[in-house]
């Protein structure tokens, strides 16, 4: 819901706010961007299965989302995350699940 994400998305700027303070980009670890980044995400596209691979600031997102808006909206939110140098996007849009035969036999 609208209160969580708003939650969620305080706590993400929240953690940003002191990775700015003790650290500047070089000392980010790989495992944090990703860490990061996965959290950003969930909260934004939630019926999204996607997954966060982070090397050198280049952060790669694979999996499915449920639209192309969802698709969209990726590149954008990855790059909020302080250290986020590249967004390579490998993400699909899911095919819609086939409609079971009605039941009128």
């Amino acid at each position: 819901n609208q209160i969580r994400q708003n939650q969620a998305n305080s706590d993400i700027r929240a953690r940003e706010q002191r990775n700015n303070v003790t650290g500047g980009d070089a000392t980010r670890a790989e495992g944090d961007l990703e860490s990061e980044v996965r959290s950003k995400l969930e909260v934004n596209i939630t019926k999204g299965t996607l997954t966060v691979d982070a090397k050198d600031g280049v952060v790669t997102v694979g999996g499915t989302v449920p639209s192309q808006t969802d698709l969209a909206k990726i590149e954008p939110l990855a790059k909020e995350i302080k250290g986020v140098t590249q967004v390579n996007v490998t993400a699909v849009v899911a095919p819609a699940a086939p409609e079971s035969p009605s039941s009128n036999q």
